[in-house]
């Protein structure tokens, strides 16, 4: 009878075991690719709206497609600071919303280099904090670069692209 409950201990410790190892792998980090287009303007006076003063907050909306959320668009929450003196790019926070309903939370920051013709390139870095559906718990970072256009109306067009990596439960769908 001992021999038969260490046996049935043993298959239930190695069957925990199991299902903690393939939550774990779940969540591994894998590859994460977006591209965004986007536009932007400012929505207040410097220092408004959480930005430091001399920095404006920009409204951002738009869409694109990323691995693992495929076609999305930009919720209506994207906001930055841009520091029109510095071109620092800060407090960026925005949710990349899929065609299921399940989203993408990120915050971001940057930096950007304004060209003598108007145009401007930039980089920086986003992070993953979550989101819903399978991203709920979401975490994750890139590395992005961006070109865009000041437009004469005083918004802007944006082109941007980043890579690096998420991590998720898979499972985690909506339905």
């Amino acid at each position: 009878m001992p021999v038969v409950a260490l046996l049935a201990l043993v298959l239930a410790a190695t069957a925990l075991v199991g299902t903690a190892a393939g939550d774990q792998a779940a969540e591994e980090p894998r590859p994460f690719k977006i591209s965004l287009e986007f536009a932007g303007s400012v929505i207040g006076p410097a220092g408004s709206l959480g930005c430091d003063p001399g920095a404006f907050p920009a409204a951002m909306v738009g869409g694109g497609h990323a691995t693992h959320l495929g076609k999305f668009r930009e919720g209506l929450d994207g906001l930055a600071c841009q520091n029109l003196d510095t071109g620092e790019l800060t407090n960026g926070s925005a949710t990349y919303v899929a065609a299921n309903g399940d989203s993408l939370a990120v915050t971001f920051a940057g930096q950007a280099y304004v060209n003598p013709d108007g145009s401007y390139t930039g980089e920086g870095s986003g992070t993953i904090i979550g989101g819903s559906g399978r991203f709920a718990s979401a975490s994750g970072y890139w590395t992005w670069t961006m070109t865009g256009m000041f437009l004469p109306d005083g918004t802007t067009q944006t082109e941007l692209e980043g890579n690096g990596w998420i991590a998720y439960d898979a499972s985690d769908r909506s339905e």
